[in-house]
């Protein structure tokens, strides 16, 4: 029971307290400068401050630590009561277990999409590839991005691990009007010359993390909805184009 109150107390609390806080101003200055950004280029200006707010919020509990560990001596003997090393254990037990709650909840959420990913074939049609490789170069992307359908996927979408790989539903593939599927290539090539994937993984651990704060949901909600946009008004004006 000791463990867990010192390991509370001397790493993750002080931690989390500082990190809360950060998050709270971090969020205000994210607001002040959405409202005040210039119409003209609103979407793009709130998809550039919500990417900035999920960097900033992941680096601060580096910032914090290195200062934690500059400023605190770890090696004291501390003296606390029993109770509120009790109390400080439950907090760490709590944490701990919303923790893994939070990723329990997002393997089910996920589940089905594992699952869809699964069932899905490489696209071996030239025309199709032809065109992928013509939107690639003019979005400026040199990525290696592989392409498959499924019949069970309802909409597209991108993963990555060591390759990006974009995902459509076979009627898409099979049934397709080129100016179309230009648009949804265009839009999913948005996400990625963007790095849409990479921040959306680095969001998902912070909810690891962060579960019970709720400005984490709010940026997610708002990251995603910036993402959608810019992507949509991006993929319009280069068919337009």
């Amino acid at each position: 029971m000791n463990l867990y109150a010192h390991l509370w107390i001397e790493y993750v609390q002080p931690v989390l307290i500082h990190w809360s806080v950060s998050i709270c101003v971090i969020f205000m200055f994210a607001w002040i400068l959405e409202a005040l950004c210039y119409k003209g280029a609103k979407i793009q200006t709130e998809h550039l401050i919500w990417s900035t707010t999920i960097y900033a919020i992941a680096l601060t509990p580096v910032l914090t630590i290195l200062s934690y560990l500059i400023t605190h001596q770890f090696f004291l003997p501390m003296m606390f009561w029993r109770q509120y090393q009790m109390i400080c254990a439950v907090l760490f037990y709590i944490f701990a277990i919303g923790a893994g709650a939070s990723f329990s909840i997002f393997i089910l959420m996920h589940r089905d999409l594992i699952r869809i990913i699964k069932n899905h074939q490489l696209v071996e049609d030239k025309r199709i590839l032809e065109i992928l490789k013509q939107e690639k170069t003019r979005s400026g992307i040199s990525s290696n991005i592989l392409l498959y359908h499924s019949e069970t996927l309802p909409i597209p979408c991108v993963s990555a691990f060591w390759t990006y790989r974009m995902f459509f539903p076979t009627e898409y593939i099979e049934d397709y009007l080129e100016q179309d599927f230009r648009a949804m290539l265009v839009h999913e090539l948005t996400h990625i010359k963007n790095g849409d994937v990479t921040k959306n993984k680095i969001l998902i651990f912070l909810k690891f993390i962060l579960w019970f704060h709720p400005l984490i949901y709010i940026l997610s909600s708002r990251f995603s909805l910036a993402c959608e946009k810019y992507s949509e008004v991006r993929s319009k004006n280069l068919c337009v184009g």
